[in-house]
């Protein structure tokens, strides 16, 4: 399986409860790092607010193998990390 085809969109008795939004390859090669925007099916059966996953995968013998998560759960969250590397590292 290529690094494009893997997704985290999860499934429970077939219902879809992990929804893979959208995804970027931040780095490719023995160790590659992708970056999900996700949402999850909450108890009312409806699909919360927006997510980032970060993942970092190794390849061996030809398999890409999760080795690490991050999630970033909450929109406060996810505005205060783009907020500080906007900080750190200014274009």
């Amino acid at each position: 399986m290529e690094l494009e085809e893997i997704s985290i969109e999860r499934y429970d008795e077939g219902e879809l409860v992990l929804k893979e939004e959208d995804k970027f390859i931040l780095s490719k090669g023995a160790w590659s790092t992708v970056m999900y925007l996700y949402r999850e099916m909450g108890r009312d059966g409806e699909f919360g607010d927006l997510k980032v996953r970060l993942v970092r995968y190794q390849k061996r013998k030809g398999q890409y193998r999760a080795h690490s998560k991050f999630n970033l759960t909450s929109p406060k969250q996810i505005h205060q990390v783009v907020n500080k590397l906007t900080e750190w590292i200014p274009e």
